[in-house]
C-alpha cells in the first residue's frame, strides 16, 4: 500500500486521512505507527458507520474521525453513491444523493503533517489548488486522482502542483 521513507520515520507522526472510507487505510497506519495521531474523513454516513466499528474492534480509540467530506469550503454539498462503497462529490440534489457536511482542509494544513492520503473520488485537483501553498507543510503526499468522461482533466495541472 503505501510506505514511509524508514528514514524519515519517526514514532507519532501526524497522518490525515482524506476518504478514510471504511477504515482499512487507518488500520494500516495505526498497525505501522501505533503512537500516530491520525485524523480521518469519512463523508459517507454508511461508511462513517463501518470506519468506526473497523476502528473500535482493532481497539484504536486514538483515531479522530470527522464524519464531513474536505473541500475547499465549509458549505453543505451532495454525495452522489456509486451503489457501493463509494461516492463522490457533486454540487446538485439528484437521485442516489444525500446533503453532506464539509470541512476545509486549509484549516487542517497550517502545521507539519508527515502524511497525506486523498482519495476522494473526484475532488482531488479542486482540494490541491486550493491548498497549493500550504504543500510545504506536507512531508509526505499520496492522493488517488480519479476523472470522469464529462469533466475537464486536471491530471497535468495537478502534477505541477505537486
Amino acid at each position: 500500500m503505501v510506505s514511509i521513507n524508514s528514514t524519515q520515520k519517526k514514532n507519532d507522526p501526524l497522518i490525515i486521512d482524506c476518504g478514510a472510507n471504511i477504515g482499512l487505510s487507518v488500520i494500516y497506519f495505526k498497525k505501522l505507527f501505533p503512537d500516530s495521531l491520525i485524523i480521518a474523513f469519512e463523508p459517507d454516513p454508511v461508511n462513517f458507520i463501518i470506519l468506526k466499528s473497523n476502528l473500535i474492534q482493532f481497539n484504536l480509540h486514538d483515531v479522530e474521525v470527522i464524519p464531513k467530506a474536505v473541500w475547499i469550503n465549509e458549505k453543505p454539498l451532495f454525495f452522489k453513491k456509486n451503489g457501493s462503497i463509494g461516492g463522490h462529490l457533486i454540487n446538485h440534489e439528484c437521485n442516489n444523493s444525500i446533503k453532506i457536511e464539509t470541512v476545509c482542509l486549509r484549516n487542517y494544513l497550517n502545521r507539519n503533517i508527515d502524511f497525506l492520503k486523498i482519495d476522494i473520488e473526484g475532488s482531488e485537483y479542486d482540494i490541491i489548488k486550493d491548498c497549493e501553498d500550504l504543500l510545504v507543510n506536507v512531508k509526505n503526499i499520496f492522493v488517488e486522482y480519479h476523472s470522469f468522461p464529462d469533466n475537464p482533466q486536471m491530471i497535468g495541472e495537478l502534477l505541477i502542483i505537486l
